[in-house]
């Protein structure tokens, strides 16, 4: 059964889908904390999150007629602002391979610690969700669905149509082997 804030969440699109600014402005208001803290959660800079975010919302407006099923509309949010600070990383990534060596040496940044620090946990990030792709799809789905996505478990089972068990279950199992595999590479 849906709640009233999902049921609101539909109303806004299907408004949106008519044209409606102000029902955008709705939709942006209720949304764009949410979507800011997990992509400073994913990217680690609030700034940088910042204009990932503003990019996801431009993408948004430009595609909104594209969503089928106004149900959908909170993954196909955050699903946005994932892909988006996925490029981020990556852009970011190439950038460092392709700085020539003593080349930071050259030009004093005083964030050079923090940018180290981001390419770490870009690089742990990375390597986490190599991990993933060993899990089967209904454990890599729930683990997505409450992690990024962070929907209650009820949720989850809710939009998967799974008892709440089986997606404990789910989450449970995928956890010790995510738990299984990072440490077998830490020995």
């Amino acid at each position: 059964m849906r709640n009233a804030d999902e049921i609101y969440d539909e109303l806004l699109v299907l408004r949106c889908q008519c044209g409606d600014a102000d029902a955008l402005a709705k939709l942006v208001a209720r949304w764009h904390p949410r979507l800011l803290g997990f992509a400073i959660r994913v990217l680690g800079e609030q700034h940088i999150a910042e204009d990932v975010v503003q990019s996801s919302w431009v993408d948004v407006v430009r595609r909104i007629n594209t969503v089928n099923d106004p149900k959908s509309i909170r993954p196909w949010l955050f699903r946005i602002v994932a892909n988006k600070c996925k490029d981020k990383i990556r852009k970011r990534s190439k950038q460092r391979k392709h700085e020539r060596p003593g080349e930071a040496d050259q030009v004093p940044d005083p964030s050079l610690d923090q940018l180290e620090s981001q390419s770490r946990r870009s690089d742990q990030i990375s390597q986490l969700r190599q991990k993933m792709k060993s899990l089967d799809d209904g454990q890599c789905e729930v683990l997505r669905m409450h992690y990024l996505e962070e929907l209650p478990i009820d949720a989850i089972a809710q939009r998967l149509s799974l008892p709440p068990g089986t997606v404990k279950s789910r989450l449970h199992h995928a956890r010790q082997r995510l738990k299984q595999s990072l440490s077998g590479d830490e020995s």
